[in-house]
């Protein structure tokens, strides 16, 4: 996965702002980052965050509109290559571990954006399943084998992202291993679904 980041911002003061915002709220999480300590990583003064976002709360929730913008339009431009219901769950959990192994400041902001504003991170869930079709698939269809294999991924995604962030595992193993789970994962549920 790969991901830019920081192109689409005209204006290389807010850049920096956000860049260091994502540095600092990924190291401390959102109770223990702040705006002094975000203006001391972009290299500016205090005052001059504040001229851009009028508070922490402000600048979190942009920063969170920014990336959700950039894994959004990343993941738009690939889902068509998924056309299959299985293909985009399996999809998914590929670009989920690559987030985490190659973006792992990303991934955590989006872990501290969890706890600290629940709605506005199911509100993102909620676009990025829409976007591959997957929302209306999984809870409108009413086959419950979709809900307990999505259980299983989440479960297999989450323990592989632990022993990730413990050392137990390399980035490349993250997402190998979890790829080749998912696909028996899926392979167990399609033949389910067959008989």
């Amino acid at each position: 996965m790969t991901l830019n980041l920081w192109g689409d911002l005209s204006d290389p003061k807010k850049a920096r702002i956000l860049q260091a915002a994502l540095k600092v709220f990924a190291e401390k999480g959102y109770a223990e980052a702040t705006t002094r300590a975000i203006a001391a990583q972009a290299g500016m003064a205090n005052g001059l965050l504040f001229y851009h976002y009028k508070d922490k709360e402000t600048l979190f929730l942009e920063l969170a509109k920014h990336l959700r913008k950039v894994v959004v339009e990343q993941l738009s431009k690939m889902v068509s290559e998924n056309s299959g219901f299985y293909e985009r769950l399996a999809f998914l959990v590929e670009q989920k571990l690559g987030l985490c192994a190659c973006y792992p400041e990303v991934y955590q902001f989006f872990l501290i954006q969890l706890r600290q504003f629940p709605d506005q991170y199911r509100k993102q869930g909620r676009e990025i399943r829409s976007l591959t079709s997957l929302r209306q698939e999984l809870w409108d269809d009413g086959i419950q084998s979709h809900r307990i294999l999505l259980s299983a991924l989440d479960g297999l995604v989450a323990d592989l992202i632990e022993r990730f962030y413990a050392g137990a595992v390399t980035a490349e193993q993250l997402i190998e291993r979890g790829c080749a789970g998912a696909e028996e994962y899926i392979g167990f549920f399609r033949k389910l679904e067959q008989a």
